[in-house]
């Protein structure tokens, strides 16, 4: 028993079929993320006369700038606001 650790040959195959996909396999991202209740209950509020345009707008982007940073420390290749505007 090895305490669950690959041998240096199975790591070394496990390394080549990484390196395999990838390179291999191309994806994307869309750019759409659930959007934090925050956002949600402040479109309703919105929606329901409770809170100004301007309300609205200033959590919306407050939001934003924390999708932001939450996609840049995962390091993203492409950054979106995700589709919460």
């Amino acid at each position: 028993n090895n305490n669950g650790r690959l041998s240096s040959s199975d790591e070394r195959r496990r390394r080549i079929r990484y390196e395999y996909i990838k390179d291999t396999i191309r994806y994307d991202f869309v750019g759409s993320f659930l959007r934090p209740e925050k956002l949600k209950q402040a479109k309703k509020d919105f929606s329901e006369g409770k809170i100004t345009e301007k309300e609205l707008n200033d959590i919306t982007d407050e939001c934003v700038r924390d999708i932001v940073t939450k996609q840049k420390a995962a390091g993203f290749h492409a950054i979106t606001d995700g589709e919460f505007r």
